[in-house]
């Protein structure tokens, strides 16, 4: 008996227009009209299955088969399955859930009373596989005819054709073929008559011939396929077919799954068990989790990898914010993770991508540096922000001219059942729109809906959508479509803070600046290691080198920011004793004193307390203060860029104090001062009042701490506790009230100024009585900064270099520079990266939000800087203080090893030995290279020559990029290599004896 396949729906499936239903309304669907391509139905079936209006239905007819979406609810004739049973017809009802819609299917079929349309039993119970086939050729014929229409140009698909091969499918699994006897072999057809020969008389014996030998047996045929299969792959060109005359080019079909180190048992992706492409975001992390937790499962992987079925994006260790997190923890992240995963899988990683957000202007050139030149440019969360644009890839350029081919289009969640109830819109929107055709689904570890199964078996039979490929052959194919400038810090954000809070931290904010002097105390250990390693040479007996690498691995691949490895304060102890012992091997002995080593490549007048001194010390050379309070000798001392100096212990019992200058602090005014500028604290608050340079006299920056959304500080005790001649402090105690005029906090702040340097000190202690709770940009204790003209330009240093920002919440770990004329004021944030603007001008420093345990912070004001990073990186370094018996050195009591001439050349650190790729298969040295590597950041946007100078005239300078490749030689003049660097480039400078 012929019957023919309806189902019943308000709503065509969206083609040239895109409709949105409730989630479930569209699964019910979706599972209405693939239910209808069971083969149980398909079998004599008039012609595939349409949808009508329901109105069109309300008197049923005699050999339908309806199906009627649970919801939304049809408007049907009340007694309507009453009316279905009176007319000989079946009906059933689709469910959100695929197997209740089959059930519910299978159960009107063997209805009791329900007719019999002469369906098979053998095609009643099927494998889930098997099905798909069938459900994804329904699907093919769904978006071919919507494509057709959305385009309103005729159908030309062969229908008649088409649905004679279904139905010569469905035959074939009924009563399928008996196999033809297999021709015999060439080898067989020769072994017969070989011993047919053997049995004929002979009058000789037969001689020796090779040529008379059998010939080696032939591999055996590939299994047959079975004939069902070859009419649905049949039926599936004809789509094909169909769909090339309205859209001949090839449709590219990306599918990328997140991988979830929590969920290695979960099945398989169905492209990896069905044998098309895919691809897999993984971190290195999560790779070396996967092989160490389910071996046999990244075999698998790896196995796929090789054969390029599956394309591992990725090339980060760890997932996590880079973008707050200083530079050289990005390089070790990145380099670390490209190393780790060529290690796991065999071949490198060749597509960047990032699970969390980390995006920031300099990427691309961190990622051109080590050999990426492709990358996708997404974010899988709803919190974040970053450019839209037209077409799908796009030339992304970091500011100093560097690109990567970006993919920026945004996927289709193939979690929700309105990706494919609107596919049919979606094809049709990148026929018509996009100029090479892509569709692009992502997995967040959901279990797979069954339409995305359909749509894999599919592409098993035909590539009727679209051809499945991995990112990096579909972006060798693609050219970008745009090429935008260079992107600003504005364009990029996202809210890394909720989402700590939301991890229940205890560290939300204060992880960040923990982290950073933490790589900067590594970092200096790595100077520290070179700078001993270019005098020794192969004399080098420290070789940390290995040591540095295992800790430095450990500190950054830690789960909780901020985590002091172990092992790190005896290593910066042994390193800057070593190389302090070095530098006074000649020195006089009987001499106590202090050798103090900078890591910086600048100048840095540094205040330093030392207990047990009796006597001052002479304000002269590198000393530029002094300060005797009892037995603390308070000095300001000026170590040279990657030098030292050295300081005795105490002056002689005739040496004069310093005499004072100018007054320092007055406890009238409540004000403090240097020779750089004044600080006046406001008698009420206790909060910052004014800053002044002596010149212009203009009060740069007022603040106070504050509890937001609504508090007012109260200063109970200001003293002015130092007045020089060196030092001037001022400490103010008291409370923050809210509203309703209960006590918040208590608060402890001081401000220090030093003769001599140009940084005014603020250390915050607050110990909240009522504890933030909530979201955590409303609620939180924090610092609030104010300036007096609406039209200052707010500056934020991202990586050394400036991006002017106007942005409601500008995140960086380094400092915020207010500009305004031939003004500068810089808020060097001490690695607290949450800002929030307040009105026009104010802007809050986020101390203590909810969860955040520390309550202790440093931060630090400095005016009119021409290079705020060095500032910034300065404050935040360490200053290597070794006691010692003896010196000065022979050399004099303060030199410098190695000295940039240009400011903006920031030198991040320097590394001993050699940093360049040796050639695969070389073996390590055994003794230490003569050789230190630098790594250098331009950071204000001007290129230009400079001349990095050495203790000692080198041999050989190279430049090599991230991946220690080489890139070209330096000139070298005597001590000097010139050295030309792009506007914000990054570099290694390899230098050799």
């Amino acid at each position: 008996m012929s019957h023919e396949l309806l189902l019943l729906s308000p709503y065509k499936y969206p083609g040239q227009y895109p409709l949105t239903l409730a989630e479930e309304d569209m699964a019910s669907w979706l599972n209405a009209y693939t239910a209808l391509w069971h083969p149980a139905l398909l079998f004599e079936a008039q012609g595939p299955p349409r949808v009508e209006q329901p109105y069109d239905h309300e008197n049923p007819k005699a050999g339908f088969v309806y199906v009627v979406p649970t919801t939304p609810p049809v408007y049907l004739p009340d007694d309507w399955p009453a009316r279905v049973q009176a007319a000989g017809a079946i009906t059933f009802a689709a469910t959100p859930d695929r197997p209740a819609t089959l059930e519910a299917l299978k159960a009107a079929l063997n209805a009791e009373g329900a007719p019999k349309l002469g369906l098979p039993e053998a095609l009643d119970d099927l494998p889930a596989d098997l099905m798909s086939l069938f459900f994804g050729l329904g699907m093919g014929y769904l978006m071919q005819g919507t494509l057709a229409e959305a385009m309103e140009h005729e159908n030309l698909l062969e229908a008649a054709a088409f649905w004679e091969e279904v139905q010569s499918a469905l035959r074939a699994m009924i009563a399928p073929e008996a196999p033809k006897p297999a021709e015999p072999t060439t080898a067989e057809m020769t072994q017969a008559a070989v011993a047919v020969t053997e049995d004929l008389p002979t009058d000789e014996p037969p001689s020796f011939n090779p040529d008379d030998l059998p010939p080696p047996p032939e591999p055996p045929p590939p299994p047959p396929v079975d004939a069902w299969l070859k009419h649905l792959q049949a039926a599936a060109m004809k789509l094909l077919s169909a769909r090339e005359v309205l859209y001949p080019v090839n449709i590219h079909l990306l599918d990328l799954h997140l991988l979830d180190p929590e969920k290695f048992d979960a099945p398989l992706p169905s492209p990896v068990e069905l044998g098309l492409a895919c691809n897999i975001l993984a971190s290195s992390a999560d790779l070396e989790k996967c092989s160490n937790r389910k071996p046999e499962l990244f075999q698998l992987l790896k196995t796929q990898v090789q054969s390029e079925l599956i394309e591992i994006v990725g090339g980060l260790y760890l997932d996590r914010p880079d973008h707050l997190l200083p530079w050289d923890s990005q390089v070790w992240n990145l380099s670390h993770g490209l190393r780790t995963a060529q290690r796991l899988l065999g071949r490198e990683i060749r597509v960047f991508g990032r699970r969390e957000f980390g995006y920031h202007p300099m990427l691309p050139l961190a990622l051109s540096t080590h050999g990426l030149t492709r990358t996708l440019f997404l974010t899988f969360d709803e919190d974040s922000a970053v450019p839209t644009y037209t077409n799908a890839v796009v030339s992304w350029t970091s500011p100093d001219g560097k690109e990567v081919y970006a993919f920026v289009r945004p996927p289709k969640k193939a979690s929700l059942a309105e990706t494919f109830f609107n596919l049919g819109n979606t094809w049709y929107k990148t026929t018509r729109e996009d100029h090479n055709a892509l569709m692009f689904f992502v997995h967040k570890g959901e279990p797979e809906l069954p339409w995305y199964r359909d749509l894999i078996a599919l592409g098993k039979l035909a590539p009727v959508l679209g051809t499945w490929e991995t990112f990096s052959k579909f972006m060798t194919d693609v050219m970008p479509g745009e090429y935008p400038p260079p992107l600003a810090a504005d364009d990029l954000h996202h809210d890394v803070l909720s989402k700590r809070i939301e991890a229940k931290l205890d560290d939300p904010v204060s992880g960040f600046a923990r982290h950073l002097r933490l790589r900067r105390r590594l970092d200096g250990c790595w100077t520290f290691a070179a700078l001993y390693r270019a005098l020794a040479g192969a004399g080098d007996t420290l070789l940390v080198d290995d040591t540095l690498v295992s800790l430095e691995n450990v500190f950054e691949s830690q789960a909780q920011l901020g985590t002091e490895p172990g092992g790190l304060t005896e290593l910066e102890k042994t390193v800057a004793e070593t190389l302090a012992a070095r530098l006074q091997a000649r020195a006089k002995d009987d001499q106590p004193g202090t050798m103090l080593l900078n890591p910086c490549g600048f100048a840095r007048r540094i205040a330093l307390e030392i207990e047990g001194s009796k006597h001052p010390i002479p304000v002269e050379g590198p000393v530029k203060a002094c300060q005797l309070d009892g037995n603390l000798l308070r000095v300001v001392v000026e170590v040279p860029a990657f030098g030292f100096t050295w300081i005795p212990k105490e002056g002689t019992p005739n040496t004069p104090p310093m005499p004072s200058r100018m007054k320092l602090g007055d406890e009238q005014t409540l004000t403090i001062r240097n020779e750089f500028f004044e600080v006046e604290v406001d008698a009420a608050t206790g909060g910052l009042k004014a800053i002044r340079d002596h010149k212009s006299r203009v009060n740069r920056l007022g603040q106070q701490l504050v509890f937001n959304p609504g508090s007012r500080m109260v200063a109970t005790e200001i003293n002015v506790t130092s007045s020089g001649p060196a030092l001037a402090e001022i400490v103010s105690i008291g409370t923050i009230i809210g509203p309703q005029d209960q006590v918040l906090a208590n608060f402890k702040q001081r401000l220090r100024t030093w003769l001599g340097r140009p940084l005014l000190e603020m250390k915050i202690e607050l110990e909240p009585v009522q504890a933030a709770a909530g979201y955590g940009w409303n609620a939180y204790f924090g610092a609030r900064f104010a300036w007096r003209d609406e039209r200052t330009l707010l500056v934020r240093g991202i990586h050394g270099s400036r991006h002017i920002s106007s942005h409601p919440r500008p995140q960086t770990a380094e400092y915020l520079d207010l500009r305004i004329g031939q003004f500068g004021t810089t808020i060097i944030t001490g690695g607290l990266p949450f800002h929030q603007r307040q009105e026009g001008r104010m802007i809050d420093v986020l101390l203590i939000p909810e969860g955040e345990k520390t309550t202790t912070f440093e931060l630090g004001i400095s005016l009119d800087r021409d290079v705020p990073a060095l500032t910034a990186l300065g404050l935040h370094s360490p200053l290597a203080q070794v006691p010692t018996t003896k010196g000065p050195p022979h050399i004099g009591s303060s030199g410098w090893l190695f000295h940039m001439d240009m400011p903006n050349f920031l030198i991040t650190r320097l590394l001993p030995g050699k940093r360049e790729t040796r050639p695969e298969g070389t073996p390590a040295p055994t003794e230490p290279e003569h050789a230190i590597t630098a790594q250098i950041l331009e950071c204000t946007a001007n290129s230009g020559h400079a001349e990095f100078r050495c203790f000692r005239d080198p041999k050989r300078a190279v430049v090599l990029n991230g991946k220690g490749d080489f890139l070209n030689d330096t000139s070298i003049v005597g001590d000097a290599i010139t050295l030309e660097v792009s506007p914000l480039d990054w570099i290694q400078l390899q230098v050799e004896w």
